[in-house]
């Protein structure tokens, strides 16, 4: 009926076919058994071993870039087509995309490669479980990454399959052949049945019988032979049906092709051989067949249901006899026939719905599964019923499972009943057993899942788990929390699931079971239900192991678990030992555990497998760019971002990879690009319960210039948001108290017993945890850091802890990492009074240690966003107070807003309840309890109380909820393409959610004066002090030299000004003495340095991480050293791979001549890293992100620095800007030329620093010359400082040659060598002098030998420093091989008698010392930068003050540090004494009205009460020095 002429006359054709493909799969079984062979030599599994991910129907799992099972809101996951019949055998569902089958062909066990591939195409008689490899998706493991520096965290592997909605049957037999008991075993061999029958009896001789007796014989012979017949027919179709259960098909072909012939209309061969030919893909016979089912029985549904299925395989295959022909509507139309002809089919139903459902029409399918519900149900009574069961969304899953089960009950009782009395049991007689009942479930409910009905496919997954008797009402008994619940199963018990069979019914131990389990595991996974979803999995493991199961466990066990994690994961790969996604999150599991070589082998095994699998290529990159490796981790992410170009987290890593190496390709579109991404982030992240955490985590933001004011506040919110939410569903977690006032809106009236306990605990609002005892006299402060060891915070910090004042203050460190032996960490663990190394406590320990034993009043987070912090400790609030600083640049965002332009109020709801109390007669009517209240009913969100800055770092109209006295009015250099204006009614261009402590000079300590003060010297000391050294340190009152001096030393003579000292004179003893020695120290260390350098170079210097550094910036530092021709720039190598992208933009900017000019040197230790910055002379900041750290070591070495506070609500970019205004004034120097007009420091120097700080009108403040407003300016300065520098000879003996004694000098005045004469307008000339005026006339004898020694020296060094220069130097510019360097550096050293100088310089050149500075004999001059110039000047200031100057006094920053802690401390208290009386009055209130009387804000004016709320008082104080 349905078939063509032309398909008649193919038929012969196909059947031709046969023998090839049976040879064809001779040699298939023959390439599998050697496959076998090799892995068992290389040690894997062969027998059995389940594939990549388990049961396909199951979800996938959760991971690192680890793996999970499907994420539901992919919806390109929702595109995939069936490839083959749902069976009715073991009723498995099987989901396959066209893109998965070729994973799956690269990715399944290699043992099972032959007969995969078969599967591919073969829809099975029987039901044959197929594994593919399910689409992948990706999630940030918030626990590894939200604390970020510039190393990067681990992705997740999650599977994103969907769940099985779209499967369907195989084609089905009629009936199945019965076995039969035969007496002898036969073989089929190409035996024909075309015989009648066969002899009966034996021997030769005939019998003659009566002819009645001969008939009754004959009908019993004939008889017989047609039982013997069909017996035999039975037999050959039980075989048949044998070979093709093994996948056999050619030889069951042939055998039912010989029973046809036999019985042409015998349905069961049909049937099979219908089947069978599907199986061959030979879908034109195998529709020829069901035809002829069809021809004799119009009412057969199987055949009409079985051409419905090969229909669909012709259109997904594109078969040639499809040709205009639309296979989907036939195939539709035929399960529909099929349907009709018996309602209850459950085959074609299932097979209509997975065809509905592979054409988006989901709506239909779900109504087909209805249906199909509906007629099972419908053979019980309405109370055994679970169709009728319905529940509101609101019904909680637990709620929901228990309405289920009641109606289970009732029906397994009576099924029980009936199964008991012999009579037939309801629903069983129509087929549809407990196994078809769960499958219908776990169908409808994936489908439903994929159209994001997300509650009501819970429920489809309960009710499947009821159908089967399977009880897990336990699992939603327990509490949400953050602690995981101990194993139920271990790996050894769920492979002995897999070895053996349990004696309980297949209904509840089968796949499809564990399949429901795991996928209602990673639902609760993504809700972030940790709980729910470790025990679904753990019960799925127990029932039917999956790789898929062990991935997506060990992703949920590895924050808290590691070492189970991992275990679980090394059990997958037993399973399968080709799970990508195990061997990706495995290897992130190892690097964590410190195993970092092993992770990296998980995942090039995991890329090796799948190649282009991208959450192992990100990966890998991450622990790349963390090994310094950046250029093959942005090759890695570019793979990664071919394969998946959404992939928002690998694309932000791999644009943060090329800004740490300068590659600004497309910079621009990348950060844009960012730009969008936190943008829809932030958007749509904040209708999710928790508020999603966005791709840029808050360090990143530092660098990215795209970034607004309010993406940057909102990023670090999300983060606090998160933190938060991870604490407030722990189960350790008391929880935060409810105010008094709310308590009237219950939604119970509790017993007196829990009203009393209930109104106790509301009495100690906000706090969850009971107050410490007020400081008697101490306040105990504490101090949470992992950065306790060699580490920069403890460089900077490692004093404070000991020179806290404890008569008044009591020190606690919590270290969060373990020590590291290092004298940091020991003199920090000696000098705190009470010093625990918590890095191994848990979270809910560390709390109530602080908060239960040690009592803490103020807490310090020293970590904030940074690698290794645990800001979940302070959002459980164990302490009163809670302070941020030093640790992250950046506001922690934790608190409200007031921002209704993007959905946030601050404090509507409390300002409604404020109206309920005070109508209830509860008195908050003063201006300071209303700005009391604010922060208390705020404790909640805002864990972090107060931030201690500087008015420079963080400007205070930045702090949201301040009180302004009126808008903002932009300055021409205010940056509004950042941020809009700022108004005082909100806070929509605000930033720091924290009230600020400001210090009084700069918030940034160090601990210079005391960790990092080098040795002297004693060549240098010989040098410049000479013989009588001793005398006179002894009469120059040299007390303040090392410990700290203001000026002139008492009792020190002034100094006669002489021609080598110009504005020195001013200089005290112990002054002049300090600064010489620092004169030849700076000498000597730029000569080993850089040996190859001339003397007049001016050296700009910048030593941060090159990621900081932004093409602006660039661009101005190389106009710098084209305006000043005798500079260089000098870089780190910080990383080596951006040395090649800087110079290459070099050459683009100001060509090849000039970018020569720019040096790069190895990053050196921190010792040595901080001492030769005196080898610069200047310093030249990058505004994205300042120097921090770098900018003190800089300052501390006397080198003064260039830095534009780019942005006024980015702190990152004004610390070097708050540093440079702590180095103090110019002291006794009024000159006009280092006084800056009072106007311009609020007008040119302005933007940034008009911030009306009384200090900076002060003309005289050395960070006048710093500070800039603007890249033109910066250039400006730069080239301002460096042009200031002019060489010249000074004496090294005058700072004490001019010492009177008894009214004489000490001595007369050596001659300096003569001056160079000019040569050109950009350099001055070398000295002219004689090879005895260098070296003196001792050496002048000896000249010949050593000349030829020095030529080879000098070979010598020109080779050790080929590679650094790069070949870029010419002979004639600063390095001044070889015309300049012998004779310039041995004329900087000249003696002390001068001959007549010559005219030329000797030829061949003099040998100069083996050091830059004399080692030979003793110097009379140097030759060094003008005491008269700017730079000089600014240099020589900052090192000899840097004993007394703010920035270097650490003790006074610990007493400033002090003093705001005590006034904050002291708000603090004053404030809950006033609040534990209004929880008293409200206490009372609830007390009379009664909990739960139904009294809430419906009808209260928000708006006016929001406005009554507004604060008065600021969130800010100030500290205050004495003095001042």
């Amino acid at each position: 009926m349905m078939q063509s002429a032309n398909a008649q006359q193919r038929l012969p054709q196909q059947q031709q076919q046969l023998l090839l493909q049976q040879q064809q799969q001779q040699q298939q079984q023959q390439q599998q058994q050697q496959q076998q062979q090799l892995l068992q030599q290389a040690g894997y599994p062969t027998a059995n071993a389940s594939n990549l991910f388990g049961d396909v129907g199951a979800m996938g799992a959760d991971g690192l870039y680890r793996t999970t099972s499907r994420n539901p809101a992919r919806a390109q996951t929702l595109h995939a087509t069936p490839q083959t019949p749902y069976n009715s055998g073991s009723a498995q569902s099987a989901y396959y995309s066209q893109s998965q089958l070729v994973q799956a062909q690269q990715h399944q066990l290699q043992q099972s490669l032959a007969s995969l591939n078969q599967s591919q195409q073969q829809p099975f008689y029987y039901q044959q479980q197929y594994h593919q490899l399910p689409p992948v998706t990706y999630t940030l493991n918030y626990a590894n990454n939200m604390y970020m520096s510039p190393s990067f965290g681990n992705f997740t592997a999650n599977i994103t399959q969907m769940p099985n909605h779209l499967a369907y049957y195989h084609p089905i037999m009629y009936q199945h052949p019965q076995q039969q008991l035969l007496s002898q075993s036969l073989n089929y061999a190409g035996f024909s049945l075309s015989s009648a029958g066969g002899l009966v009896g034996g021997g030769g001789a005939a019998i003659l019988l009566d002819p009645l007796l001969q008939q009754q014989q004959h009908q019993q012979q004939q008889q017989q032979s047609l039982q013997s017949r069909k017996e035999y027919q039975e037999y050959f179709l039980q075989i048949a049906h044998q070979k093709y259960s093994a996948q056999d098909y050619v030889g069951a072909y042939n055998i039912l092709n010989d029973l046809r012939n036999l019985h042409q209309n015998h349905l069961p061969t049909l049937l099979l051989l219908g089947c069978t030919c599907y199986s061959l893909n030979l879908f034109e016979l195998s529709l020829s067949y069901n035809q002829q089912i069809l021809n004799i029985d119009d009412k057969f549904a199987e055949a009409y249901s079985n051409m419905g299925t090969t229909y669909r395989a012709m259109a997904q295959n594109a078969s040639p006899a499809a040709e205009g022909v639309d296979c989907s509507e036939m195939a539709e139309r035929f399960y529909r026939t099929a349907i009709s002809i018996r309602p209850k089919y459950w085959d074609a139903s299932i097979n209509l719905a997975g065809l509905l459902s592979s054409a988006g029409r989901w709506r239909e399918a779900v109504q087909v599964y209805e249906n199909i519900e509906r007629l099972m149900e419908e053979e019980f009574d309405a109370g055994e019923r679970l169709d009728l069961v319905a529940a509101s969304e609101n019904v909680q899953d637990g709620q929901y499972l228990k309405l289920l089960w009641e109606v289970g009950r009732r029906r397994s009782k009576r099924v029980e009943y009936e199964r008991a009395s012999g009579q037939v049991v309801a629903g069983e007689a129509s087929g549809f057993t407990a196994d078809r009942r769960r499958d219908l479930y776990y169908a409808k409910g994936n489908l439903l899942f994929a159209m994001g009905e997300v509650v009501e496919a819970r429920r489809q997954y309960l009710k499947g788990l009821v159908a089967v008797g399977l009880d897990v009402s336990p699992i939603y008994a327990q509490s949400n929390s953050a602690v995981l619940p101990p194993p139920t199963v271990t790996p050894h018990q769920a492979m002995m699931a897999l070895q053996t069979k349990s004696d309980r019914g297949d209904a509840i131990y089968h796949p499809t079971t564990s399949s429901i389990l795991q996928t209602l595991a990673k639902i609760y996974q993504d809700a972030l239900k940790p709980i729910q979803a470790v025990n679904f999995y753990y019960m799925s493991l127990g029932i039917h192991p999956t790789a898929n199961t062990c991935n997506n466990l060990g992703i949920l066990l590895a924050p808290q678990r590691l070492n189970e994690s991992i275990s679980w994961y090394e059990f997958g790969l037993t399973i399968d030992p080709a799970h990508v996604h195990i061997y990706t999150n495995l290897g992130s599991a190892l690097k964590d555990r410190g195993q970092v070589p092993e992770g990296i082998a998980c995942y090039q095994r995991a890329i090796s497998l799948q190649p282009d699998f991208f959450i192992a290529l990100a990966n890998l990159a991450n622990v790349y760019k963390d090994l310094g490796r950046v250029e093959d981790a942005i090759d890695l992410y570019r793979r990664a971002l071919r394969v998946k170009p959404d992939f928002v987290e690998a694309f932000c890593n791999f644009v943060n990879s090329l800004l740490f190496i300068c590659d600004w390709t497309d910079r621009g579109i990348n950060l844009e690009r960012i730009k969008e991404i936190v943008t829809q982030q932030l958007r749509e992240g904040g209708k999710q319960i928790p508020k999603a955490v966005p791709t840029v985590l808050p360090f990143h933001t530092f660098t990215y210039s795209s970034l607004t004011a309010w993406m940057i506040r909102e990023i670090s919110r999300r983060n606090a948001d998160r933190v938060l939410w991870n604490v407030e569903t722990a189960d350790w977690f008391p929880g935060f108290p409810q105010r008094p006032i709310k308590l009237l809106s219950a939604a119970v009236r509790p017993d007196p017993i829990a009203t009393q306990q209930i109104l106790n605990r509301s009495l100690q609002y906000p706090y969850p945890y009971p107050l410490p005892p007020p400081p008697d006299p101490h306040i105990r402060v504490g101090y949470l850091s992992s950065d306790f060891n060699n580490h920069p915070l403890a460089h900077l910090m490692q004093s404070v802890f000991g020179l806290h004042d404890r008569s008044k203050f009591r020190v606690y460190c919590y270290a969060l990492s373990p020590t590291d032996g290092s004298p940091y960490r020991q003199k920090i663990e000696r000098e705190a009074d009470v010093f625990l190394d918590v890095s191994n406590w848990s979270i809910k320990d560390i709390v109530e240690r602080i908060a239960g034993v040690d009592r803490i009043h103020i807490l310090c987070n020293l970590n904030g966003y940074t690698k290794g912090g645990r800001n979940e400790i302070f959002a459980a609030r164990p302490a009163p107070l809670h302070m941020a600083f030093m640790g992250f640049a950046g506001t922690m965002g934790a608190g409200k807003v007031d921002d209704k332009e993007n959905g946030d109020e601050a404090s509507g709801d409390d300002c409604a309840w404020d109206a309920v109390a005070e109508a209830h007669g509860v008195d908050n009517e003063s201006t300071v309890s209303r700005d009391d209240a604010f922060f208390f009913d705020a404790v909640r969100e805002t864990w972090i109380d107060y931030m201690v800055v500087d008015e420079i770092a963080c400007p205070r109209q930045f702090v949201c909820g301040e009180p302004l006295e009126a808008d903002e009015t932009p300055r021409i250099t205010t940056r509004l393409a950042e941020r809009d204006v700022i108004r005082k009614v909100d806070d929509r261009s605000r930033v720091y959610t924290e009230g600020m402590i400001y210090m009084p000079h700069t918030y940034f300590v160090n601990d210079h004066r005391q960790g990092f003060r080098e040795q002297e010297d004693p060549e240098v000391d010989r040098i410049v002090e000479g013989d009588d050294v001793a005398s006179f340190l002894s009469a120059s009152a040299l007390s303040v030299f090392g410990s700290g001096g203001s000026g002139k030393a008492d009792g020190a003579l002034r100094y006669h000004r002489d021609e080598g000292y110009e504005s020195e004179d001013e200089l005290g003893d112990a002054e002049r003495l300090r600064w010489r020695k620092e004169q030849i120290r700076r000498l000597k260390m730029r000569q080993e340095m850089f040996p190859w350098m001339r003397e007049d170079t001016v050296v700009y210097a910048n030593f941060n991480q090159l990621y900081k550094v932004d093409p602006d910036i660039f661009a101005a530092w190389m106009n710098i050293i084209k305006r000043v021709p005798n500079s260089i720039l000098w870089l780190l190598r910080f990383p080596p791979a951006g040395e090649a992208h800087l110079r290459a933009k070099a050459r683009e900017l100001v060509g090849d001549e000039v970018a020569q000019r720019l040096v790069f040197t190895d990053v050196a230790p921190k010792h040595l890293h901080i001492h030769r910055g005196r080898i610069a002379d200047v310093f030249l900041d990058t505004p994205e992100c300042n120097a921090h750290t770098t900018a003190a070591d800089i300052l501390w070495s006397g080198t003064p620095i260039v830095t534009y506070p780019k942005y006024d609500f980015r702190m990152c970019s004004r610390v070097a800007a708050s540093v440079a205004y702590a180095t103090g004034t110019w002291g006794d120097d009024k000159s006009e030329d280092v006084q800056v007009d009072r106007t311009r420091v609020g007008q040119a120097k302005g933007a940034g620093l008009d911030l009306g700080v009384k200090r900076l009108d002060n003309p005289f403040l050395l960070g006048h010359h710093m500070v800039v407003n603007s890249y033109e300016e910066y250039e400006e300065q730069a080239v301002k400082l460096g042009q200031s520098l002019k060489w010249e000879w000074k004496e090294i003996a005058s700072w004490r040659r001019a010492r009177r004694k008894g009214g004489k000098e000490a001595g007369a005045p050596v001659p300096p060598p003569p001056p160079f004469p000019s040569s050109d307008k950009h350099q001055q000339q070398h000295p002219v002098v004689k090879t005895e005026d260098i070296y003196g006339t001792q050496l002048a004898s000896g000249y010949q030998q050593e000349a030829s020694q020095q030529q080879q020296h000098q070979l010598l060094l020109q080779q050790q420093h080929q590679q650094m220069v790069s070949g870029f130097w010419p002979t004639d510019s600063l390095l001044g091989y070889p015309t300049y360097h012998q004779a310039a550096v041995a004329a900087s050293l000249a003696h002390a008698n001068y001959p007549t100088p010559t005219s030329v310089i000797p030829q061949p050149p003099p040998p100069p010392p083996s050091i830059f500075y004399p080692s030979r004999a003793n110097p009379t001059h140097i030759y060094t930068p003008s005491s008269s110039g700017l730079a000089t000047r600014l240099r020589r200031r900052l090192f000899l003050t840097r004993d007394t100057v703010p920035l270097f006094d650490t003790a006074r920053w610990v007493r400033n540090l002090e003093a705001g802690m005590e006034v904050a401390y002291k708000r603090w208290e004053e404030g809950m004494t006033r609040m534990r009386a209004r929880n008293e009055a409200e206490v009372g209130v609830v007390q009379r009205v009664g909990i739960g009387a139904g009294v809430g804000v419906k009808g209260v004016s928000v708006s006016a009460a929001t406005e009554r709320r507004k604060r008065v008082t600021s969130r800010c104080f100030w500290v205050r020095e004495e003095e001042e």
